[in-house]
């Protein structure tokens, strides 16, 4: 039997075993059940744009709804009483709707953390790392980072938003027509979808104005509180995620340079968005998983540097980012921009190494 996986993956599994009992979801709490009734609304023949279905789930669920029954308690049809997702969401969840109420919510749960673990596998697959010990670290600084474990806690699914990201560049770097290809699949279905729900779109940009209450973690919040003006934080901030993309791609190898862009453009787009929750801080495990990866050409003691900075970042940046918010305003609105630098720093690393190496 082979077991030269055991090395890189061991630790992983271990940490995610332990950490598995405080990252489960709690009933009442996330966004659980509002994911397994919209599959539950689905599965029994129902839209999930009916806002009376939803009105109706905290008297039919009781505490399990206890968030559903909040959000509608002061209008039983107030925007955030519904259902703010596109129709393909709901249809993800329809099987686990087709469940009773707790099987579904266990089975839900589960399938949260195995699309988290396995995002972050298909990350420290996709980098190629030719040590162990890089793999080691972006497995084990994923798996203990705040982002993964509150995602799973509150019950959602970045870890989609990362394998999307990985077969992205894996796509890219081969053929751009299966990318184009695949963008057009993606488009259809989702385009289907709205059309048997056709009532999606009113219900989504229902709650455009409410998201942006939570823009308490964006990069716009960080950027503009960080000086006493908000235009001078806003070009400062954005001037130096725009110059550390530039030099990233740049200087990234060539084998890698689609990796980079790819990798690097999730991190740029996360500086977009007005609202931002921790959790979505999780798409950023490719960058940084990438950065640990191009300093593997790098001399020691440098590169010891590097890997534990840069993996330190992401598995107790991420916990720091969030418990120091009410220091820094929205600090956690920093990590696409650092994001940016880790890999901007790595390809330069990586560039100089491969430099001096030549005779």
């Amino acid at each position: 039997m082979r077991t030269g996986w055991l090395p890189a993956y061991a630790p992983f599994l271990l940490l995610l075993a332990l950490l598995i009992p405080r990252m489960w979801p709690e009933d009442g709490l996330g966004d659980t059940f509002r994911f397994w009734y919209a599959g539950h609304i689905v599965a029994t023949g129902g839209s999930p744009y009916d806002q009376n279905l939803w009105a109706s789930a905290g008297a039919t669920f009781g505490d399990l709804a206890k968030e559903i029954a909040t959000a509608c308690a002061p209008s039983p049809y107030a925007p955030i009483c519904l259902w703010p997702y596109p129709p393909t969401t709901a249809l993800l969840f329809a099987p686990f709707g087709a469940l009773g109420i707790r099987e579904g919510l266990n089975a839900l749960a589960a399938f949260l953390v195995v699309i988290a673990a396995g995002s972050v596998v298909v990350a420290g697959r996709w980098i190629n790392a030719r040590s162990p010990v890089t793999r080691v670290l972006a497995l084990c600084a994923g798996v203990t980072s705040h982002a993964f474990i509150f995602d799973v806690h509150a019950g959602h699914f970045e870890g989609l938003g990362v394998i999307g990201i990985v077969l992205l560049a894996l796509i890219t770097r081969r053929d751009w027509r299966t990318l184009g290809s695949t963008a057009a699949m993606v488009l259809a279905v989702n385009g289907i979808a709205l059309l048997l729900y056709p009532e999606a779109l009113g219900a989504i940009l229902g709650r455009v104005g409410q998201v942006t209450d939570l823009g308490w973690s964006t990069t716009w919040a960080f950027a503009t509180g960080l000086f006493p003006s908000a235009i001078v934080g806003v070009v400062i901030v954005y001037a130096i995620a725009a110059f550390a993309f530039a030099v990233a791609i740049s200087l990234a190898p060539t084998q890698r340079r689609v990796d980079v862009l790819i990798s690097a453009g999730a991190a740029i787009g996360l500086t977009v968005p007005p609202y931002l929750h921790p959790y979505d801080l999780l798409v950023l495990l490719p960058a940084f998983a990438l950065a640990l990866a191009l300093t593997e050409q790098v001399r020691q003691p440098w590169r010891g540097i590097l890997l534990v900075t840069i993996a330190g970042t992401f598995a107790v940046g991420t916990w720091v980012a969030v418990l120091a918010s009410g220091i820094v305003i929205a600090l956690p609105g920093v990590f696409p921009v650092v994001a940016l630098a880790m890999l901007a720093v790595a390809a330069w690393a990586a560039r100089e190494a491969a430099a001096s190496a030549r005779p």
